[in-house]
């Protein structure tokens, strides 16, 4: 791309961009520095105890980007029982395990998830004592694409179905992108891919709607996606061709777009997509629930000690004099 400033306004407005850029990367620098200052200690410089049965520190980990990482010291000095180290979903953290009485060990925390923004807590367990680190990532927004430019269907006609090589759907990830009219209720497209490792979907656009099918192949229920722009219907009756974009993450996740807008974001988990559910009736399992055991990320609220979202589910626990978690 050929970059042309016309007058000195522009160059005025480059310059100035420049700037905060470089002031925005120093500023960041710093914050990586300060989070690799942390040090988590059990006992002050006189060997008193510092940590009681539960604590959560005031201070936050923050990780820009999918894939960042930051480090925090642990001085395990004063413990009598060695420290379990783990994080909540969306994260990774090394060691799984530091000894009691180390004296500097460091803890690496690596942010894995695709999400705009994902909260959760660094949780060190030794004996009876809990210490929670909370942490605030944001992912890095998936790159922009221009496949118009070179389509694998030109569009030359409106086929009723339409099959390619499915060589492009990898495990780390790949777009699909449809540009379809459906301006009545006759009209509907149903796109849809899944790699041999089960990272997929099966998607759908109607007239009034659009969403993700619960199954592979044989239908089980439809999860609707709201308008962002009016908080309910998609209008696709305008008789005008509009552009669905469904990015598959190698986190397993499912951004879906609408005219270039993002509207929804789904776990693959989610979505079912085994073929033998329907097949036959199986042998007894421990958990036949897709996402039983509540896996995926969470938020915690803690003014109220709840959960106040889990990935996956349609959940209300803000009921806790009936329903405390």
């Amino acid at each position: 791309m050929k970059l042309t400033l016309n007058n000195r306004f522009m160059k005025r407005d480059f310059l100035k961009r420049t700037a905060l850029f470089g002031i925005l990367m120093v500023l960041s620098s710093l914050s990586a520095m300060a989070q690799n200052g942390l040090t988590i200690r059990f006992v002050d410089e006189s060997g008193a105890p510092l940590r009681k049965a539960s604590a959560t520190l005031s201070d936050v980990i923050r990780l820009e980007g999918t894939g960042e990482s930051a480090t925090v010291t642990v001085e395990a000095t004063g413990l009598t029982e060695d420290i379990q180290v783990s994080v909540t979903n969306g994260f990774t953290v090394t060691p799984s395990a530091i000894k009691a009485g180390s004296e500097s060990t460091s803890v690496t925390v690596t942010n894995v998830s695709s999400l705009r923004t994902t909260e959760g807590r660094l949780i060190l367990r030794s004996g009876d004592i809990r210490t929670y680190v909370n942490i605030v990532a944001h992912g890095t927004p998936l790159p922009a694409k221009d496949l118009s430019e070179n389509p694998i269907y030109k569009g030359k006609k409106d086929d009723e179905s339409k099959s390619f090589d499915a060589s492009g759907l990898t495990e780390n990830g790949y777009t699909i992108e449809v540009r379809a009219k459906t301006d009545n209720a006759a009209k509907q497209i149903l796109p849809y891919a899944v790699t041999s490792g089960g990272l997929g979907f099966k998607g759908y656009v109607k007239d009034t709607s659009m969403g993700l099918k619960n199954s592979k192949d044989v239908f089980v229920s439809e999860k609707g996606i709201s308008n962002p722009a009016n908080g309910g219907t998609f209008y696709n009756t305008d008789g005008e061709y509009h552009t669905y974009r469904y990015a598959v993450t190698a986190d397993r996740r499912v951004f879906v777009y609408r005219d270039g807008m993002p509207v929804d974001t789904f776990r693959v988990a989610d979505l079912a997509l085994q073929p033998e559910w329907s097949e036959n009736n199986g042998e007894i399992e421990r958990n036949l629930i897709k996402n039983g055991d509540f896996e995926g990320e969470w938020n915690f609220s803690s003014s109220q000690n709840i959960t106040k979202y889990i990935e996956g589910w349609d959940v209300y626990p803000y009921d806790q004099y009936n329903s405390y978690q």
